[in-house]
């Protein structure tokens, strides 16, 4: 039974009174139940953070091994497009400018990319440190191809920003479609 700390105590008492005896059984019922609820949240929190990226808080390659699953063996036949991106020289960021730099250049690549993904079918994944994949759902391959284009220009185009301040960087990258 829950103690008034926060714990559980166990003891063994006659209980006579069939109310006293409703009353623990209830207590005891809530106890579990309260318990119940708090480990499910738990649960589903740590399953939440087992599928996103710690840092730029998109969906990791876990998440992105589990959706192709379900695309493959779906009932619904989908048209996609796949990108896999390389940050270019993503090393020197690190090296050069530090990590803060870095994981700013991390953080700001998948957000301009996630500002560019409307449709519900597509999805944007971290797969590697500097390695993102792009899911488009579409049935225009040339208007893919050209929407990728421009999108990898204008992320070459937008210098990269750290707690407000501009620092005269370019992110290029490699997009193999």
């Amino acid at each position: 039974l829950p103690d008034e700390n926060g714990g559980t105590i166990r003891f063994a008492r006659h209980l006579t009174d069939i109310w006293e005896i409703r009353r623990e059984l209830k207590r005891t019922e809530e106890f579990f139940m309260e318990e119940l609820e708090r480990t499910r949240k738990q649960l589903a929190h740590k399953e939440e953070l087992a599928y996103k990226d710690s840092l730029t808080g998109i969906p990791n390659g876990r998440a992105f091994e589990e959706d192709m699953k379900n695309l493959l063996v779906g009932y619904k036949k989908r048209n996609m497009v796949m990108a896999m991106i390389d940050i270019d020289d993503f090393k020197d960021f690190n090296d050069i400018y530090g990590h803060e730099v870095g994981d700013a250049v991390l953080k700001q690549f998948s957000r301009l990319i996630q500002e560019n993904l409307h449709r519900k079918g597509d999805s944007l994944y971290r797969i590697w440190w500097d390695e993102f994949i792009v899911l488009l759902e579409s049935d225009d391959f040339d208007g893919v191809v050209k929407k990728l284009n421009t999108l990898r220009h204008n992320i070459f185009e937008t210098p990269v920003v750290i707690k407000d301040k501009t620092i005269p960087l370019r992110i290029g990258s490699s997009w193999g479609i």
